[in-house]
Order: C-alpha cells, then structure tokens, then sequence
C-alpha cells in the first residue's frame, strides 16, 4: 500500500509539472504574438499619420489654388490605389455640388 501511495504522487507531480510546463510556453508563444500585433498596430498608426500629414496643411479656409492642389492630391492618391488595385483603406472623397470641379479631375488623367 505504501508504494501505491508513492507512485500516485509521482504520477501527480509528473502531471502537474507536465501542466505548468505546457502552461509556460503557452504565455511564452502568446508574448510573442502580443509584441507582433504591437508593432503591426503601430506601423499601421505611422501610416495614418503620414498620410493624413499631406491634407492637414489643408485645413480650414483655404485659396482657390490650395484647393485644386488638394484636388488634384486626392485625385493622384485615388488613382495610384485603383491602378494598383489596392483593397484601398485609405482613400479621399471629394464631394462637391460642382460638375465642372468633377469634370476638371477626370480631365486630369492621373
């Protein structure tokens, strides 16, 4: 009876070590996962700032010939993401009441 007992808490401490053992390369493999998606969301972060850095200097009021610049930007960038059939995250949209702003940045064959 006293070896019964015995090797039942070897079997015990054998499962449990077998337990803690699997447990740590669980957190080992998640940390690593963690740090990745870390620095995929901060990439993708710095790519928003960049790209919202080009129309931000467009902010508020602005002449006519900042406009059609920032026009002609956005109708560049649109048309960079379709010819590269981008599944396009981030483009502009232009909307304007006006058919003749519309005509002239089809007209620019970017």
């Amino acid at each position: 009876m006293d070896n019964a007992s015995k090797s039942l808490l070897i079997a015990g401490a054998i499962l449990i070590s077998i337990l803690l053992i699997t447990c740590g390369i669980y957190i080992y493999n998640n940390s690593g996962n963690l740090a990745a998606s870390k620095a995929s969301a901060q990439s993708e972060s710095l790519n928003l700032t960049r790209f919202n850095s080009d129309y931000q200097m467009y902010e508020g009021k602005q002449k006519g010939s900042n406009v059609r610049g920032l026009l002609q930007k956005a109708a560049s960038n649109n048309s960079e993401l379709y010819q590269r059939q981008d599944t396009i995250p981030d483009c502009v949209c232009i909307r304007t009441k006006s058919k003749e702003i519309l005509n002239q940045i089809k007209d620019l064959n970017i």
